[in-house]
């Protein structure tokens, strides 16, 4: 067994997975954070506590985001009064829904609040990437589906 405390990651296998599946999936034409968000399923599999695993996800989520942010910064691709409104409001909805699952842990004595957590966030990405696909594709679909360099 892996992990602070002893039983937070269990068996060698599971550790080997979890340290080479991150190097793999950045690999992916994905947005940064997409193959991250595959890493809270991945750690309930492994074994992982769900509030470790959520908190683990959502602290790489928070690094990746905040570096890509200041890229984007920095290349004057993204006006600073447009991230720091959605710095804001993603800084509300977090801590708002910090809330209520912190309530309903404590009201119900659940974990399971937590996982339920994470299956809806994915499933709500899934759905807002494929209408973005599709609305893509019928716009133009011969850009949608058109491969090019990065340096265009």
């Amino acid at each position: 067994m892996f992990g602070v405390g002893g039983g937070i990651v269990k068996g060698t296998e599971s550790f080997l997975l979890s340290s080479l599946l991150p190097s793999i999936l950045p690999i992916l034409d994905t947005p940064p954070s997409l193959p991250l968000l595959l890493l809270g399923p991945l750690m309930l599999e492994m074994g992982v506590l769900p509030a470790v695993a959520a908190a683990s996800t959502a602290t790489m989520i928070l690094y990746t985001s905040a570096a890509a942010s200041a890229a984007f910064y920095v290349f004057g691709l993204i006006p600073l009064d447009y991230g720091a409104l959605f710095f804001v409001w993603g800084f509300l909805c977090t801590f708002a829904g910090q809330l209520v699952v912190s309530h309903m842990l404590r009201k119900y004595k659940k974990q399971s609040f937590i996982v339920l957590s994470i299956g809806g966030v994915i499933l709500l990405s899934v759905f807002l990437m494929g209408g973005e696909a599709v609305r893509d594709y019928v716009q133009d679909p011969a850009k949608a589906v058109r491969i090019s360099s990065l340096c265009e």
